[in-house]
């Protein structure tokens, strides 16, 4: 059949010009149908006039390794290719690291805290503003505990210990003998300074050396000067995170996690030939690791989190090392995650200056119900008879484990001002939800629950979400009255269909104002009760150093009762400027109608079964079976409330008297 050009007598040249003006005057008059589908995902047919965002979406892609290991190192580079004259934005969706927003790099030092495996969400958006401008990767990465044949000479390895992953030593001639001056044997000291001797000392150091200390004469901790600058030197702690220290200032070093510095470094100068000159001294925190360090028994991680998928199983080393003079018989014993957690022994000997591995496998069955689990390893350590006290220790364990298939995850940053939180208080964290799945936006269900170390729930609330790609809040949750002191988590999850996703972190609860109050006056009895008793002895030397210990207990209950006022101070005003907020100018009521009906007597009761634990619904149901009509029961439930509120007020006021 003769085509159309051929029908027409003209060539197919003339014919594409033609059908090219044809469509040109069509979009000039407005009538012209365009198929969206291509330019922004979406399809959309029409008539008049319209607008097209034409856009490429970025792709991405990487070359990262999957394993990051404890105390290295880890580098990834996430590349994103972009249309011409677009900028590219990175981001992540996880607490481990913070991605180079501009160029996409991944770079930090994971600690045996994040031991476990995690799916990170990498996101990329170019600038377009159209619907299609990002794109996602999830990424798998797994933390662990670095081991010989691991293909990276990592920290505490070297040619002699791990010659697989460093490479054989070379033969090196051994220097002369070098005569010595004066009398005394030979020996080398292996550390720069002894904290338990001196308080603090002045080095000088090239970049790459290091300063070997100790607070107890045996166990050795190391400050690395990574780089000297005229302006500032960077230092890193065994090998951690890198601190960097501004030329005549110091730098506190937190060696055992617990938020006050152990190691004062400053930086005093540089010379002309780049060494710096530094003064490393002790901190207030250092009694703490002092302590640590006396106990022979380390192990590694000193707490655990673990991420598994319904029907997988995850291993995870633990190496428990004696660096003391003789040997221990150690236990182990897990409590509340039999279901999950299998050791490879639970019975073992560690040998004086040696190290114990043990394999961890997690196991999270076909059948198990996703959700947070929690638990502890507790490590009984024997020593040698006569040799000294059994130590022990316990391990924190918590078990993430998600569905099979994840549409939607979150993730938990509770700020460092409320990772210790008392109890009656709002606990704080800020919450990101995304959409993994690019599911158009739909309700999604998202429990926050708090437990302790032993898979007890303290505390749940539950709220329903519409969730497009990503968004984030504050959430507030009460910690309620009467929680013991300790180590809590908080859990978001996630629950739409068949997906469930988890995500939690570790917080801190202290002790009541009550209880440090109670606390202080038990101390000052029972310093009170010594004394007299040896006052009753008669003995006058005992009298003396009695009083000394006295005087010495007196003054540090004073500061601790000076401190517990302060914070009842500021809680009586808090109390106080809630009462004026809430009931100074509460609603009216007429005065006769509330004595005839008996209210005030109707408030001390909802008050008594409020703090026999009843629940408010319950009380309602139970006085409105009993004629009582709902505005008249919430006017008495309010003024329960005050009475209580009342109460508490007093009883601080007396409590600062």
């Amino acid at each position: 059949m003769p085509g159309i050009s051929e029908r027409l007598g003209i060539s197919n040249n003339m014919l594409a010009f033609l059908v090219v003006i044809f469509l040109l005057i069509s979009s000039w008059g407005n009538w012209h149908i365009i198929n969206m589908q291509d330019v922004t995902g979406w399809t959309s047919e029409g008539s008049g006039t319209i607008g097209a965002c034409v856009n490429k979406p970025p792709t991405i892609s990487h070359s990262c390794t999957l394993t990051a290991y404890i105390s290295q190192e880890y580098e990834c580079d996430i590349d994103a290719v972009k249309d011409a004259g677009e900028n590219l934005t990175f981001y992540d969706y996880t607490s481990l690291f913070d991605i180079n927003a501009t160029d996409g790099m991944i770079r930090f030092t994971p600690t045996s805290s994040q031991a476990g495996s995690y799916l990170i969400n990498i996101t990329v958006k170019d600038n377009s503003s159209c619907s299609n401008d990002a794109n996602s990767t999830i990424i798998g990465l797994t933390i662990m505990e670095a081991y010989c044949g691991d293909g990276t000479c990592g920290t505490g390895e070297d040619c002699s210990s791990c010659s697989t992953d460093c490479g054989s030593c070379p033969t090196v001639e051994k220097p002369a003998a070098v005569a010595s001056g004066g009398g005394g044997g030979s020996g080398v000291n292996m550390f720069d300074i002894d904290f338990s001797k001196l308080d603090e000392k002045i080095f000088t150091r090239y970049a790459g050396e290091k300063i070997v200390f100790t607070f107890n004469g045996v166990t050795p901790h190391n400050i690395y000067l990574k780089n000297v600058e005229e302006g500032y030197i960077v230092v890193s702690l065994d090998k951690g995170a890198d601190n960097t220290v501004n030329i005549k200032e110091t730098k506190k070093i937190d060696i055992n996690g617990d938020g006050v510095g152990d190691i004062i470094i400053f930086y005093m100068s540089m010379d002309q030939d780049k060494k710096a000159q530094i003064k490393a001294s002790v901190g207030e925190g250092a009694e703490a690791v002092a302590k640590d360090d006396a106990l022979p028994i380390k192990i590694d991680p000193e707490s655990i989190k673990i991420l598994l998928r319904v029907g997988t199983t995850f291993e995870q080393k633990l190496s428990i090392r004696d660096i003391g003079s003789y040997d221990f018989n150690v236990a182990l014993d897990v409590k509340n995650l039999g279901d999950f957690l299998e050791l490879s022994e639970t019975e073992f000997v560690v040998y004086s200056m040696g190290k114990k591995e043990l394999t961890l496998v997690f196991k999270a069955s076909p059948g198990q119900q996703p959700g947070v689990y929690t638990g502890k390893i507790f490590v009984e350590a024997a020593p040698s008879p006569g040799k000294g006290e059994k130590i022990y220790k316990n391990i924190p364990v918590i078990i993430e484990v998600e569905s099979a298939d994840v549409f939607f995850d979150a993730t938990i940053d509770i700020p460092s001002d409320y990772r210790e939180v008392m109890p009656g208080l709002q606990l704080k964290a800020l919450v990101t939800l995304f959409n993994l799945k690019k599911v158009r936006p739909v309700d999604v269900d998202v429990d926050y629950i708090i437990k302790d170390m032993y898979g007890n729930e303290i505390a749940r609330e539950k709220d329903t979400l519409s969730i497009e790609e990503q968004v984030s809040f504050e959430k507030t949750i009460k910690i309620p009255e009467g929680v013991k002191e300790g180590e809590y988590v908080l859990i978001v999850q996630t629950r739409y269909g068949s997906s469930f996703s988890t995500t939690s972190q570790k917080f801190y609860v202290g002790k009541s104002e009550i209880s440090r109050i109670e606390e202080t006056k038990a101390v000052v009895k029972e310093v009170q009760s010594k004394y007299n008793m040896a006052l009753f002895a008669g003995v006058v030397l005992l009298f003396g150093a009695t009083a000394f210990m006295f005087m010495h207990y007196r003054k540090r209950i004073g500061t601790i009762e000076k401190e517990s006022k302060e914070k009842i101070v500021r809680r009586l005003e808090e109390l106080e400027q809630r009462y004026r907020k809430e009931y100074e100018k509460t609603e009216e009521f007429m005065k006769d109608e509330e004595e005839k009906l008996g209210l005030d007597r109707l408030a001390d009761f909802i008050k008594e079964h409020l703090e026999k634990g009843f629940d408010k619904e319950r009380i309602r149901e139970h006085l409105k079976d009993h004629g009582w009509k709902d505005h008249h029961i919430d006017h008495a439930m309010r003024k329960a409330s005050k009475k209580k509120l009342e109460e508490e007020i007093e009883n601080l006021r007396r409590m600062i008297r």
